[in-house]
């Protein structure tokens, strides 16, 4: 089958590593192409059997706004991605993210050129907050009604859809990367506290930093590292000190091998306000790491944990929940031990083997109704 994924760029970001991982896998048994809007490094190796295009050639500014994105669409770019789908021929689209939804929609809804190729819109995050301006919202409902298909990670993303899709939509939960598989739990651990991710206010690190300083005035051996980068970088550095922990605090940035620098960590912890399916807390469980996290929408981490078997979840922005856990972990050996253990096996689940499959039977199931 020849399948093609239309997203926004590879520039680094979850949905991206999550495009990446389901092309190289379906590429072994597939002729598979990804086409995005924006050329953007890519992080995260997309394999050789798979093909790419790019719309043009200007990098994206992920600072922009979603609606600034969208009022960049130009005519040449629809142009560009009609002769990409005539030359290629895909037996399926599957888009990546909102922006590349509306592209493709629009263009089913203006030519013919989609007329006998069924298109599949996949949802990465939490709607509520992707689609925050009211004229896009509308804009996507209506626009959203020439899919062929529909893909979420949880069940209140798909709600905020319901009576805007008139096709079969599936749950499809993020696969984990082999890599992480293959590594045994370590029996010793260090006195460090982790967390990855973008420094970006989705993912609420101040609270993290409160909750930790809190932490560090009873334990003062342990430490705290965040990867990632982001454009809050100065201002949590500046808030570590307000807070007198900065020496206590270590924003690490990006690491060439993640999993050396955390798999001895006491625990980790995921702090964000929303979240789709997030791949830092799932890579963490599969690792055996204990896990925290905040109980954020649009339900993936609620879909990942049972909250005191495989990990503890506390209430969004919630300070001294989230203090409270940490301390439970750190000091209670056979909790710890069980978080890991189940954490580990709850993971396995998430395989891209397992997660692939899925697809793969959704997508015969649109395009058998598309024939």
């Amino acid at each position: 089958m020849k399948i093609m994924f239309f997203a926004l760029s590879l520039r680094g970001g979850g949905a991206e590593r999550v495009l990446i991982n389901l092309a190289n896998e379906m590429s072994k048994n597939n002729d598979v192409t990804i086409t995005t809007v924006h050329r953007d490094m890519d992080y995260y190796g997309v394999a050789e059997k798979v093909k790419t295009f790019c719309l043009d050639n200007k990098r994206m500014n992920p600072e922009a706004s979603f609606s600034n994105k969208f009022k960049k669409l130009s005519a040449r770019r629809l142009i560009a991605l009609s002769e990409i789908i005539k030359k290629e021929k895909p037996d399926v689209i599957i888009t990546f993210l909102p922006l590349p939804s509306l592209y493709i929609t629009l263009l089913k809804r203006v030519t013919n050129v989609l007329d006998s190729v069924p298109i599949i819109l996949s949802e990465r995050g939490d709607p509520n907050k992707e689609y925050d301006n009211k004229i896009i919202r509308i804009l996507a409902k209506r626009l959203y009604r020439q899919a062929d298909g529909f893909v979420f990670q949880t069940e209140d993303a798909k709600s905020f859809f319901c009576e805007s899709i008139d096709c079969e939509a599936a749950i499809i939960e993020n696969p984990i990367n082999e890599t992480f598989f293959k590594y045994n739990i370590p029996k010793k651990r260090k006195k460090v506290v982790v967390s990855c991710g973008r420094l970006e206010n989705q993912k609420n690190y101040r609270l993290l930093i409160k909750s930790f300083a809190d932490v560090v005035r009873e334990y003062p051996e342990f430490e705290l590292n965040i990867y990632g980068e982001g454009g809050k970088r100065n201002e949590l550095l500046d808030y570590a000190k307000e807070l007198c922990v900065a020496e206590k605090v270590h924003l690490m940035g990006r690491v060439s091998n993640i999993v050396e620098n955390i798999i001895d960590a006491k625990v980790f912890v995921l702090s964000s306000d929303y979240e789709g399916m997030p791949n830092a807390l799932m890579e963490a469980m599969a690792l055996g790491i204990p896990c925290i996290s905040t109980d954020c929408p649009v339900g993936g981490p609620r879909t990942l944990i049972k909250d005191g078997e495989n990990g503890l979840l506390v209430k969004v922005g919630n300070e001294k929940q989230l203090s409270d856990a940490i301390v439970r972990v750190i000091t209670d050996n056979n909790l710890a031990a069980k978080l890991s253990e189940n954490g580990a096996s709850e993971a396995k689940k998430y395989t891209a083997e397992n997660i692939v499959k899925k697809w793969e039977e959704y997508i015969m199931r649109v395009v058998s109704k598309n024939g």
